[in-house]
C-alpha cells in the first residue's frame, strides 16, 4: 500500500505493519524503511506519511485522508507543559500519547470517566519515556483517588490532585490529558480553573467552542487541532462496559483484607448503627432515625481508594461489615494498605457503578 506524503491512514489492529520505504508515524512512534511494528490492540490508529511511503500490512484499512496535521502541530512546539482538551471521542487521549512518545514526556492521565494508565475514578501519571502505541501500556508510577467517575462532582479536588501528581513528577517535560467534561459554564468554569493553577507552556484544543471566551492571556499559549474525523462508537453504554473490563480485570485476583471499622466507616455503636462525621449513621430504614441513613446493602461493593503511609496504592471493594467484631472486609489485590478512602459509588457482581446515596434522616 502506498501512502503520499501528507496523508493519513487510520487501521484498525490486531495486525502486523511492515514499511518498505520511505517515513511514516504512528502514536508518534517514527518507522522507516525496514521497520516492523506489532500491533496487539484492536484499538485504531492513524498512521501518517512524513514522506511518499509505503507499507505492507494486514491492519483492517478504516479510512485515508488529508492529514488532520497532528504531527505539523506537535513540531511546533518543544515539549514543556501541555494541556491537550477536548470532547469525548476527538482524539485527545491518542494525541496524548502521541506527543508523551515525540518529546519522551511524563504523562498524567486526568480523565477519571474513561482512564487509560489506571481506573476510573483515579488520576494517574506515569514517567515511563519507552514508546508506547496507546497510553494504557504505560507503567504506573503513581496515583490519585477522586472516588468519582466525573470531575464534576468536586472540581476543586479534581484540580488540586492534578496538582498534587505535577509535584510528584517535578518536570517542565509533561503532558496532561484532560477529560471530556466542557459543555456548560461549570465544565468551561473547571478547565480555565485547571488551566491558571498548572500554567501550562501550551494549551491544545480539539474543540473551537472551548477557546471561543477563553481570555486573551490564554490564547497566546492555545494551538487548535482537528478532531479524529471518523464516529467511532464510544456511546455511555460503551464508556460503561470500558470502564467495567477495567475493573473486572484489576479485582480478578483480589482477595478479601480485615481493617478497623473505625478507619471505614466510622465507631460502632450497635448493629446498624455507627457514629461518624460527628453524628449518628444508620444502617437500616427503621423509625425512629437520627442523623445520617444509608442502607448497608449499598455499601457493600462500595469502591474504595486504599493508601498506605499517606500514599494511595490502589483500589478496593468493602464485601461485608461487622458490627460485632468491629472490623470491615475489604476486597482487593493490594497487600498492604493502612488507610481508606471512600468513592461515592459501589459496584455490582457484574462490575456496575451506582452511586450510594447517604441520607438525612427525616423523622
Amino acid at each position: 500500500m502506498k501512502i503520499i506524503t501528507d496523508y493519513d491512514v487510520v487501521i484498525q489492529g490486531p495486525c502486523d505493519l511492515y514499511v518498505k520505504d520511505g517515513k511514516i508515524m504512528i502514536s508518534g512512534i517514527e518507522l522507516g524503511a525496514g521497520d516492523k511494528l506489532d500491533i496487539n490492540s484492536d484499538n485504531y490508529f492513524t498512521v501518517t506519511s512524513l514522506t511518499n511511503s509505503e507499507i505492507e500490512s494486514n491492519c483492517k484499512i478504516i479510512q485515508s485522508y488529508k492529514t488532520l496535521g497532528w504531527y505539523n502541530i506537535a513540531k511546533e512546539i518543544s515539549g514543556g507543559k501541555i494541556i491537550v482538551l477536548g470532547d469525548e471521542n476527538s482524539g485527545k487521549t491518542y494525541f496524548s500519547n502521541f506527543l508523551a512518545n515525540l518529546y519522551g514526556s511524563s504523562i498524567i492521565d486526568s480523565d477519571v470517566g474513561q482512564s487509560s494508565i489506571f481506573l476510573p475514578a483515579f488520576i494517574a501519571y506515569s514517567k515511563d519515556v519507552s514508546k508506547k502505541l496507546l497510553l494504557s501500556q504505560r507503567r504506573i508510577d503513581g496515583i490519585e483517588f477522586l472516588g468519582s467517575i466525573t470531575p464534576s462532582t468536586n472540581p476543586r479536588l479534581h484540580i488540586f490532585l492534578v496538582l498534587l501528581t505535577l509535584k510528584e513528577i517535578n518536570s517542565d517535560n509533561v503532558v496532561i490529558d484532560s477529560d471530556g467534561w466542557v459543555r456548560g459554564f461549570h465544565a468551561y468554569r473547571h478547565k480555565l480553573e485547571l488551566i491558571y493553577t498548572i500554567d501550562p507552556d501550551y494549551i491544545l484544543v480539539f474543540d473551537q467552542r472551548i477557546i471561543k471566551d477563553m481570555p486573551r492571556d490564554l490564547l497566546r499559549k492555545v494551538k487548535l487541532l482537528k478532531p479524529f474525523p471518523l464516529n467511532v462508537d464510544r456511546s455511555r453504554n460503551k464508556r460503561r462496559e470500558y470502564r467495567s473490563r477495567k475493573y473486572r480485570d484489576y479485582f480478578s485476583n483480589a482477595k478479601v483484607n480485615v481493617i478497623d471499622m473505625r478507619t471505614v466507616v466510622g465507631t460502632p455503636i450497635s448493629k446498624n448503627l455507627i457514629r461518624a462525621w460527628n453524628q449518628y449513621v444508620q444502617l437500616i430504614d427503621e423509625k425512629p432515625c437520627e442523623g445520617l441513613y444509608v442502607d448497608r446493602t449499598e455499601l457493600f461493593g462500595l469502591y474504595l481508594g486504599l493508601t498506605y503511609k499517606g500514599k494511595t496504592v490502589g483500589a478496593g471493594l468493602i464485601k461485608d461489615i461487622k458490627e460485632d467484631l468491629g472490623i470491615v472486609e475489604i476486597l482487593t489485590p493490594v497487600e498492604n494498605f493502612d488507610g481508606v478512602i471512600l468513592g461515592e459509588f459501589r459496584l455490582n457482581e457484574n462490575f456496575t457503578e451506582s452511586r450510594v446515596r447517604v441520607r438525612k434522616c427525616l423523622e
